[in-house]
């Protein structure tokens, strides 16, 4: 299941959502249990200024690992801020990024 939206809720602000259900099964491993989540990408920019842009976003995921029987749950925030000089010739980023990235292990019978 998926859902997603993009608005542009002022002429200075935008975004754009995409949230989903995600079922993953094992067919590999029968002691593993099925995987149900929520997995979403979220960003969201504020121009006060034509040379201005403020970025914030977020996003949760899952990837497969190199072992059978798992998953990593991947999640990120981040915020950003971007200033451009010269019309858009050159412009200037800061931004601070999280990544987090959780092995699970999901083995019947364990705790």
């Amino acid at each position: 299941m998926l859902y997603g939206l993009k608005s542009q809720l002022t002429g200075k602000t935008n975004v754009d959502m995409n949230i989903s259900w995600l079922y993953k099964t094992f067919e590999n491993n029968a002691n593993s249990h099925d995987f149900n989540g929520l997995n979403w990408d979220i960003k969201a920019e504020w121009k006060p200024l034509q040379q201005s842009v403020f970025t914030a976003h977020s996003a949760q995921s899952i990837k497969d690992p190199s072992e059978v029987g798992g998953y990593i749950l991947v999640t990120q925030y981040g915020l950003s801020y971007q200033h451009f000089w010269l019309g858009t010739r050159f412009s200037t980023l800061l931004d601070y990024s999280f990544t987090s990235e959780d092995y699970k292990k999901t083995e019947q019978g364990s705790t």
